[in-house]
């Protein structure tokens, strides 16, 4: 039975058979004519086999033959002609084996791995062995009496074929390196949808090979209210200056284009080549370019294989977007933030201010969270509308709101600044005119130092309901200046142990017995002169180094009661707001007593009527923990704070302290004698004691005995005095 090949060749007739995998169909898209490389050293060779091939075709387009004498021309005209298709090459000419040879040389040009080689030899003695073949890559051999007309097309048919295929298959595959690299890259873009849409504009020219000039829209799934259906995010050539413009605004074609029903991911609609490349969200960018040339199939799998893949490059980039949008807007009320506030913007030639909306915590506790923050979201948007684009609004902190203003304006648009807040803000059906505060910064060296100049302005403002406003000035900056010099030698002096207790003795009035003392922190400088708690402490209760300052005091009273011979002796040591925050304070002081053998009833905790009151959860725990430790509580300056009798009732204390104020004004004043009577009274009703501080005349001692009041320090027994001279002076030593 004769072979396949055997049937092809018979009669001299070209058979095309329909079921191979590359038909003439699909290769007949150009008139360009297949390029045959004749090698040989005999003239008459390659004049027969060009009068062979006249007229001939391959899949509907012609051949065209070149001419080589030697190896060497053709290897020049190789390296010289990329699309070369075939060559046929005789086997003996200079040497026995210079087409051999010549094969070796053309296998190893980068490039022209297609082309295919089909040798020919007068001698057949001279036919190279299988693996000479296969490792050559030659496709076929041929003695030149074996080549008759019908013969040489079959063999050409075959090894264009294979070298269009093997072309086709080159292009496919750095398409796909095109595709890799560029949904590589666009999908780990971390940029803004612009930057992306244009990336992908370039990427969708470069796969196509066509210029770039078209537009890219991104269509929304879902759309506020007002917002138009597609909007242009890129663009290039004519369409380059529609970047931000709707589509209601584009060019008549375009709009025409989207009226119509987008296919698949590659189309042609309207005279545009379409790519549509959707998001898992549901939303989509279009790109429409300008018609060229039609795609091919393999550009037009391209596309298909660009845009599926780039899907995840827009998920990614409308995640960053809105990432990138939280960090930089407050949450609750979608202000900018810090971060937003800062960014882009120069301290130069502008104002800065800090608004404060004061009793914010009443409010929230009357019309609740949401209303609130809608509360401090309506005053931002009545300022980004009353300064425009030239100002910036950001909320900054919970009650606080930054402002630039521009310097050009600035006298103006600070008066509308206070004309805005000072009208009342209407809010969950009710209008509530707000107690604000200002502080103003201008020339400050950076925003941030512009924001936080103004920020002291406001926290050294008066309290009250009207609207006030106050300037950085540079007075205030000496003093701030002043106070961070004073931080920081106050950390030097935690490090170096210069931290003293000073103790000032508390008796009982009725036999003056000294009961205890109440420890006092001092600092001593380098040089030996002591800083006053009143330069140092306010400091220290607004940056935290209260803390550390307390834990200090905390720690000299309890070894001074561990040294201490006499076990009723008691020591009370303030204790800050700021520590009563801290979850773990009332087991360290609990540890630390127990840890020296002092019983925790002799170390009496002395806290501020305004931190008793406190409605916050950690502070109430940690009060209740020091009870059920065994600590007893003292309310120190009660009387100007504003306590609530119902926390008197619901945890346990064992003092008041009247406040000084109340007792020096308590010989001339009939309301503060009043006034301290009746805390006398509560006392003696709870069943604590009662103790005034600032006892400094026997005319105040006399008062306090005749209301009963059990327990007094003050001047008139002994200013606070260092502890080896207090523990001498009471037998303590």
């Amino acid at each position: 039975m004769p072979s396949t090949e055997d049937l092809a060749l018979q009669g001299d007739d070209i058979l095309l058979f329909e079921d191979e995998s590359v038909t003439a169909r699909a290769l007949s898209q150009t008139s360009v004519p297949w390029r045959v490389l004749v090698v040989d050293d005999e003239e008459d060779v390659f004049m027969a086999t060009a009068f062979s091939l006249r007229d001939s075709e391959i899949d509907g387009r012609g051949l065209e033959l070149l001419q080589a004498t030697s190896a060497r021309q053709a290897l020049e005209l190789i390296a010289h002609e990329p699309n070369i298709a075939v060559v046929l090459l005789d086997v003996v000419m200079e040497t026995p084996d210079a087409g051999l040879r010549l094969v070796e040389r053309i296998r190893a040009m980068p490039g022209r791995e297609p082309l295919r080689i089909i040798l020919r030899t007068g001698q057949p003695g001279y036919a190279p062995e299988l693996d000479v073949i296969k490792r050559y890559d030659i496709n076929d051999y041929k003695t030149k009496s074996e080549l008759t007309q019908g013969r040489l097309m079959a063999c050409l048919t075959v090894a264009v074929r294979g070298y269009h295929q093997l072309v086709r298959l080159q292009a496919h595959q750095r398409g796909l390196e095109k595709v890799v690299s560029a949904s590589g890259t666009l999908v780990t873009q971390r940029h803004s949808l612009q930057s992306f849409a244009e990336g992908v504009l370039t990427q969708i020219c470069d796969i196509s090979e066509c210029q770039p000039q078209g537009v890219v829209v991104l269509r929304k799934r879902e759309r506020q209210p007002g917002e138009t259906q597609g909007q242009v995010v890129a663009a290039a050539g004519v369409y380059r200056d529609l970047v931000g413009e709707s589509l209601n605004q584009l060019p008549e074609p375009v709009q025409q284009c989207f009226a119509q029903q987008l296919g698949g991911a590659v189309g042609d609609i309207g005279g545009f080549k379409t790519v549509h490349i959707r998001s898992s969200g549901g939303d989509e960018l279009v790109v429409l370019l300008t018609a060229q040339a039609p795609l091919n199939d393999v550009t037009r799998h391209m596309l298909e294989v660009f845009a599926i893949n780039i899907s995840l490059g827009l998920d990614n980039v409308q995640v960053f977007q809105e990432l990138e949008h939280l960090a930089h807007h407050d949450v609750e009320t979608g202000l900018r933030n810090r971060l937003g506030f800062r960014r882009g913007l120069s301290a130069k030639g502008a104002w800065f201010a800090q608004v404060q909306i004061d009793e914010l915590e009443d409010i929230r506790g009357t019309l609740g969270e949401q209303v609130t923050n809608q509360l401090i979201a309506e005053v931002g948007r009545r300022l980004e509308q009353g300064l425009g684009e030239g100002g910036r609004v950001a909320r900054i902190n919970g009650d606080r709101i930054a402002l630039a203003v521009p310097g050009s304006g600035g006298d103006a648009l600070r008066q509308r600044v206070l004309d805005l807040l000072s009208q009342p803000v209407a809010v969950a059906g009710v209008e509530v005119r707000l107690p604000i505060a200002i502080g103003w910064s201008e020339g400050a060296a950076s925003v941030t130092q512009a924001v936080d100049e103004a920020g002291l302005v406001v926290s050294r403002l008066p309290t009250g309901r009207q609207l006030r406003c106050g300037d950085w000035t540079p007075a205030l900056a000496d003093e701030v200046r002043q106070r961070v010099r004073l931080l920081s030698d106050l950390q030097d002096a935690l490090a170096e142990d210069r931290i003293e207790m000073f103790l000032q003795p508390q008796l009982r009035l009725l036999d003056e017995r000294v009961m205890g003392a109440e420890a006092l922190v001092r600092w001593r400088r380098r040089d030996g002169t002591l800083v006053l708690p009143a330069e140092f402490i306010p400091m220290a209760e607004q940056t935290g180094a209260i803390r550390s300052l307390g834990e200090r005091v905390a720690e000299k009273a309890v070894l001074a009661l561990a040294s201490w011979a006499d076990p009723v002796h008691r020591i009370s040591v303030n204790v800050s707001i700021r520590q009563l925050e801290e979850t773990g304070f009332a087991d360290w002081l609990h540890t630390l007593c127990q840890r020296h053998g002092v019983a925790n009833r002799r170390l009496r905790l002395e806290i501020t009527e305004s931190a008793f009151a406190q409605d916050h959860s950690q502070v109430q725990d940690t009060l209740a923990a020091l009870v059920s430790h065994g600590f007893e509580l003292s309310i120190d300056d009660f009387g100007t704070g504003h306590s609530s009798l119902g926390r008197l009732v619901e945890l346990r204390f064992q003092e008041l302290k009247i406040d000084r104020s109340l007792v020096c004004a308590i010989e001339t004043d009939a309301r503060a004698r009043k006034l301290a009577a009746m805390i006398v009274e509560l006392g003696r009703d709870l069943g604590v004691e009662v103790l005034a501080e600032g006892l400094e005349t026997p005319g105040q001692l006399l008062q306090l005995r005749d209301m009963g009041c059990v327990l007094g320090q003050g001047w008139l027994y002994g200013h606070a005095m260092p502890q080896a001279d207090y523990e001498f002076r009471h037998g303590l030593a």
